[in-house]
C-alpha cells in the first residue's frame, strides 16, 4: 500500500510540472530591433557595430549602435506589436567624446529608464525591461551617449 501511494505522489507530481511547463512562457531567441524610426519619420537602422571605449572598457557591439547624431538629439521610436517581450539595451558615453549626455527610454508613453552624465560613472550599462503586450517603444538619446546591440526575446511557450 505504502508503494502505491508513493507512486500516486510521483505521478501527482509529474502530471503538475507539465502543467507547469506548458502554461509558464519562456524566452525565445535574442532578436536585434533594426526597424526604428527617426524623428524626421525616416527608417533608422543605426551604425554598423565600431569599437569605442568606455571607462577605458573596449566596447564591441554586436548588432547595432545608435545616439544623437550631428544634430545633439535624436529620438527612435519601435512597433512592438504588442507582443510580449524581455528588451535589453547597453548605453553610455564613449571616452572619446565629452562627458555629456542622456537617455530616456518610454513604453507606450511612461519613461522606464531616465538617466544622464549627472548620475553616470564613466562607465558602459545594461538596461533590461518587460513588456506585456506594449505598443511603441520611445528611445531619446541626447549628446554624446550611445545606445547600442538592442534587443529582445519574444516570450512563448515551449510549443511555439
Amino acid at each position: 500500500m505504502g508503494a502505491s501511494i508513493a507512486l500516486m505522489l510521483v505521478g501527482v507530481w509529474g502530471i503538475g510540472s507539465g502543467i507547469d511547463k506548458a502554461s509558464t512562457k519562456n524566452s525565445g531567441p535574442f532578436q536585434v530591433m533594426d526597424e526604428w524610426i527617426d524623428s524626421s519619420g525616416k527608417a533608422a537602422p543605426g551604425t554598423g557595430p565600431s569599437l569605442f571605449e568606455i571607462g577605458g572598457q573596449t566596447i564591441s557591439p554586436e548588432f547595432n549602435v545608435y545616439d544623437s547624431g550631428a544634430s545633439q538629439t535624436e529620438t527612435y521610436r519601435y512597433k512592438l506589436d504588442r507582443k510580449e517581450l524581455h528588451f535589453t539595451l547597453q548605453y553610455g558615453i564613449p571616452d572619446s567624446e565629452d562627458f555629456e549626455g542622456s537617455i530616456s527610454v518610454s513604453v507606450d508613453g511612461k519613461e522606464i529608464l531616465s538617466s544622464s552624465d549627472q548620475n553616470q560613472a564613466h562607465e558602459p550599462y545594461s538596461f533590461e525591461w518587460h513588456f506585456e503586450q506594449a505598443d511603441e517603444l520611445t528611445i531619446t538619446l541626447e549628446g554624446h551617449q550611445k545606445a547600442w546591440d538592442i534587443g529582445s526575446r519574444e516570450m512563448e511557450y515551449f510549443w511555439e
